[in-house]
């Protein structure tokens, strides 16, 4: 008996020897339990990887998975990007009647004189040159513009940059009397606004292709905006200047303005868009029919506008767009190029990780 003692004198079971040797190594004292949740990410990990602690092949079926919950999961990111109002202009809050009403005519008022005065001339000249009809003006007709033409076009420019901006200012500052002004800052608008500048580009360059496919699904001619000549080399300078200040005279007063002041007397972001298109496509009616795909630029301004809260950076895009193409058509499409790929690696990098931003339901009513 003396050699089957073991264990302090216990007799040793044979029976009990062989079941040990049956029980599964991950029931053994010391490992997690194959149930528990230890033991189902231990089990997880161990699938995923090897022994030499390399990521397994998890075969094209996984990844053909991936793919479609990928795309499956676009519409929710897109729908959570259009939720993001960093705008803010919310509407006044002005006594049914007179004063409202005296508000949202004056708003509209406003919309129109601005762009009568600005792009008025642009769209007769714009629809002149689109059924056939002279128009005697420098850079329309295709005569030279002399100095003194470019420079009383600069100076017209900023004049009227300078009056949309301040209109658009005063329609953010606006406030009830009584009230507090609102100042619509929040941060990282310098970043967005930076940000904004390769969309507005790849938008901009998405209108005018539109465009082209216009024409070219309805077998219509290209048409184009007429090549300026100038009269010496300070009237081309001049009007390269003349390029650059279209960012500022068009996106203060047809986004800006038309935005933050529907936006102000309550009209619905539909409204917003519908009237964003129509006082932007007239003085382009010279591409012809093809320029009603140039509402796809205007409402992803509208959507840029919205979701960064800040202007600034889109002027910057129109500008450096009027000033490429006035350079030549390498400079247009390297500035194209450019911006285009930095869209999607901004895309790609920080959009997807971005989530709309908690809304403060404010604190529970007590009693």
């Amino acid at each position: 008996m003396a050699h089957r003692l073991r264990d302090h004198g216990r007799p040793q079971d044979r029976s009990h020897r062989a079941s040990a040797t049956r029980l599964d190594r991950r029931d053994r004292p010391g490992r997690d339990p194959p149930h528990s949740r230890r033991g189902m990410v231990g089990r997880r990990r161990a699938a995923q990887h090897d022994r030499r602690g390399r990521p397994r092949d998890r075969g094209l079926r996984a990844r053909r998975v991936d793919v479609v919950s990928s795309f499956r999961a676009i519409p929710e990111q897109l729908q959570q990007l259009l939720c993001v109002d960093r705008l803010q202009a919310d509407p006044l809050p002005l006594e049914r009647g007179w004063p409202r009403t005296a508000f949202r005519m004056s708003v509209w008022l406003l919309i129109a004189v601005l762009w009568w005065i600005e792009f008025g001339a642009g769209t007769i000249a714009a629809v002149r040159i689109l059924i056939g009809i002279p128009y005697t003006a420098p850079t329309y007709d295709g005569s030279a513009a002399s100095v003194q033409d470019q420079v009383l076009s600069v100076l017209h420019d900023v004049v009227f940059s300078i009056l949309a901006g301040w209109a658009l200012v005063t329609l953010v500052r606006l406030h009830v009397p009584g009230g507090s002004t609102v100042h619509y800052r929040h941060p990282g608008r310098w970043v967005a606004g930076a940000l904004s500048i390769p969309f507005t580009t790849f938008a901009i360059s998405l209108g005018f292709s539109t465009v082209g496919l216009v024409n070219t699904v309805l077998q219509l001619p290209q048409k184009g905006f007429p090549a300026s000549t100038y009269d010496g080399a300070w009237a081309q300078w001049l009007g390269l200047a003349d390029s650059a200040m279209a960012g500022p005279t068009e996106e203060l007063a047809l986004l800006g303005v038309v935005v933050v002041g529907l936006r102000r007397i309550g009209c619905p972001w539909v409204v917003v868009c519908i009237t964003a298109v129509v006082v932007r496509l007239p003085f382009h009616m010279y591409y012809g029919v093809g320029a009603i795909g140039l509402s796809v630029w205007v409402l992803l301004l509208v959507l840029i506008y919205r979701r960064t809260g800040t202007i600034w950076g889109i002027i910057v895009a129109h500008s450096l767009w009027d000033v490429a193409a006035h350079l030549g058509p390498a400079s247009a499409m390297l500035n194209t190029t450019v911006m285009t790929l930095a869209a999607i690696v901004i895309s790609a990098r920080y959009l997807p990780k971005e989530s709309p931003p908690a809304i403060d339901q404010g604190a529970p009513k007590v009693g």
